[in-house]
């Protein structure tokens, strides 16, 4: 056992919440006390022993080597960290934190032997009073050589930029997706595994937006975001003339969606958009239409979903350096396999049926 002022505290109240635990569950779970896991997350590593120690590390189901880690554990509130949305539980929101943590800190191992290469670079804007969320999403499609018109592939235009996509399953539905930006590490956009095709690609736009134009977080960051988002997905011009053309003055939920697997986006997007143009009772006739379709909560998805690859590649690179995805994930990232196929299954190669040999 390594001397006990190594172990990374932090780690431990990461590990804790990744699995929903308190510290009074995790004491009772470990057979120590509460004050003692206290004690442990606040750095004082000599308030248990060695044999108590291994116990809450077994509780935690990490192996002993993961609380050994230099890597910090970052909380809500740093300016790199971003949410969409409000959770109703704090057992969700600490979850979801250490699934980013965890994630954040696997990339980091990987990229130490992994180097990643962009075509285009992320730009930054900083908004003021001579600019807009709007006119910086041009710009940044301006910047990258993005044509007027839909994007066919949002994602490989983001990963051509050096944005790493990360899609893991939250655990929840009440958070699509969170961005971070280190200094160490290329921007990261972490989205939720179970999105429909339309809100995935909104919430990458929407997480782009903060990479570039948000530096610390604000009280109208959300709203200037879902702006962006907005332009870059649909750009004003060229959606209106679409529109004009598909319809024949007054717009209905036919022609919306007729419009939909051509610009990739939802309907309720949309009518968003023509709230935008000051088409008020459309916008709310509209809304009406889609709540009584009860397609507030489901719409039909025209078109498939897009699919980051640039994670996968550096984690298949990374893999293949090991006999097996279990020793990968015990050896190089510090975590049991059926946590780390838990996180990572849709990026892992599809596993060989075993042979079976018939002896007769």
């Amino acid at each position: 056992m390594r001397q006990q002022e190594q172990i990374n505290s932090q780690l431990i109240v990461l590990a804790r919440e990744f699995r929903g635990l308190s510290q009074t569950a995790l004491a009772e779970s470990a057979g120590v006390t509460q004050s003692a896991i206290a004690q442990l997350e606040i750095g004082n590593a000599g308030a248990i022993g060695d044999d108590k120690f291994i116990k809450v590390a077994a509780a935690l189901a990490f192996p002993i080597d993961f609380f050994y880690s230099a890597e910090p554990r970052l909380g809500f509130g740093s300016s790199s960290y971003f949410y969409r949305k409000k959770f109703t539980k704090a057992s969700e929101k600490n979850y979801f934190s250490g699934i980013v943590n965890l994630s954040r800190i696997h990339l980091t191992e990987m990229l130490k032997y992994v180097e990643i290469d962009s075509i285009h670079k992320i730009p930054k804007a900083t908004l003021n009073g001579d600019n807009s969320p709007e006119e910086i999403a041009n710009l940044v499609k301006a910047a990258w050589n993005v044509p007027d018109g839909p994007i066919e592939n949002l994602t490989v235009l983001m990963e051509r930029a050096g944005v790493a996509i990360i899609e893991i399953p939250f655990g929840t539905s009440a958070i699509d997706g969170t961005s971070l930006w280190l200094n160490n590490l290329p921007p990261i956009v972490f989205v939720n595994s179970n999105l429909s095709p339309d809100r995935y690609r909104f919430t990458l736009a929407h997480e782009l937006a903060h990479l570039v134009m948000h530096d610390f977080p604000t009280e109208t960051m959300e709203k200037e975001a879902d702006a962006f988002a907005s332009e870059f997905l649909m750009p004003a011009q060229s959606f209106k003339t679409n529109l004009a053309a598909i319809s024949d003055g007054r717009v209905g939920l036919k022609h919306l969606f007729q419009m939909k697997p051509y610009w990739k986006v939802s309907v309720a997007a949309m009518i968003m958009k023509l709230k935008q143009y000051g088409r008020e009772k459309e916008y709310t006739s509209l809304n009406i239409l889609m709540s009584k379709s009860g397609y507030r909560t489901t719409e039909p998805q025209p078109f498939q979903k897009e699919k980051p690859m640039l994670f996968r590649k550096v984690l298949e690179a990374c893999l293949s350096n090991y006999h097996s995805v279990e020793a990968a994930s015990e050896q190089m990232f510090n975590m049991f396999v059926d946590d780390f196929k838990r996180l990572y299954g849709a990026f892992l190669p599809a596993e060989r049926p075993k042979l079976r040999l018939v002896v007769s």
